[in-house]
């Protein structure tokens, strides 16, 4: 990964959008496949069972982005990205999105309708930057460009005084499912609003998620990621992470004087390595 800003737009790896709609039908039908996908070991040899189950996510759209179809940790990782998907959507609704009852039968009907409408207004997309830092005595400073984040809560993730790698990022699925919230809120339909808020949410911590597969280095090492507004990190340091990428003039990311993103399902925060491994190793390797 270079010291540079890069720009994904759109950002598309592992889950797609245009794949919510068929995985949460073939979920609908199953039930029981997503507590395999919890469960699943991504380094475990493979069942024959783990195959049939692969083999019912038979929808062409989710493999569209795995070049090898005998990759199967790769479509592994994709399964629980989608799956990560749900979970955020539910967290959004404050509802379990797989409940087995009929007010969940109910929902996952009226989302794979508005998915099925509108599935085509989600544009992920990114812009990150691998910097190195250093804790200081009252949080992160960002070596060479004379920025810091304050917040001494972050010190829990370091184990030294060492410079390491750490990434900041901004992360966005545009403006228009927000714009058909509005418009759903302006016509009084409140149900209408308050799922498809949920699905933008839900799709918009599935980009940073995506982009934190895409930035861990391949030999197994991991990273944290965390945001302004984690116990005493002030959401005021999003200015920092702004002042460093510069998103407005890159994917249309602004900060609001109250320091709200616009678009709102946008999210902005920071991966820092969570083990020596990583810490040593100074580049993030993509996975490709």
């Amino acid at each position: 990964m270079k010291n540079e800003t890069e720009i994904r737009q759109p950002f598309v790896y592992l889950a797609r959008p245009d794949g919510f709609l068929p995985f949460l039908k073939t979920i609908d039908a199953q039930m029981d496949l997503a507590k395999w996908i919890d469960q699943i070991d991504l380094h475990a040899e493979l069942t024959p069972d783990d195959r049939q189950k692969i083999e019912l996510f038979g929808d062409s759209t989710f493999w569209s982005g795995i070049s090898d179809p005998s990759d199967f940790q790769m479509i592994l990782e994709t399964l629980k990205s989608y799956r990560h998907w749900t979970r955020e959507v539910s967290a959004s609704l404050k509802f379990n999105l797989l409940k087995q009852d009929k007010t969940g039968q109910k929902m996952r009907r009226e989302l794979m309708s508005l998915l099925q409408q509108f599935a085509d207004r989600i544009h992920p997309c990114a812009v990150f930057r691998k910097v190195t830092a250093r804790r200081s005595k009252t949080g992160i400073s960002i070596l060479g460009f004379g920025l810091e984040f304050i917040s001494r809560r972050l010190h829990h993730f370091l184990s030294d005084d060492q410079p390491f790698p750490l990434v900041c990022y901004v992360v966005s699925i545009g403006p228009e499912i927000e714009e058909v919230v509005r418009d759903f809120s302006t016509g009084g339909d409140v149900f209408q609003t308050y799922l498809l808020n949920g699905l933008g949410s839900g799709a918009a911590d599935l980009v940073a998620y995506n982009l934190q597969k895409y930035i861990e280095h391949p030999n197994g090492s991991r990273l944290k990621r965390l945001s302004p507004g984690f116990h005493d990190w002030a959401l005021t340091d999003q200015l920092v992470i702004f002042q460093l990428l510069k998103p407005e003039s890159t994917i249309g990311v602004r900060l609001t004087d109250a320091c709200l993103m616009h678009p709102l399902k946008s999210t902005s925060g920071i991966m820092l390595p969570l083990d020596k491994l990583s810490v040593t190793s100074s580049n993030f390797t993509h996975h490709f």
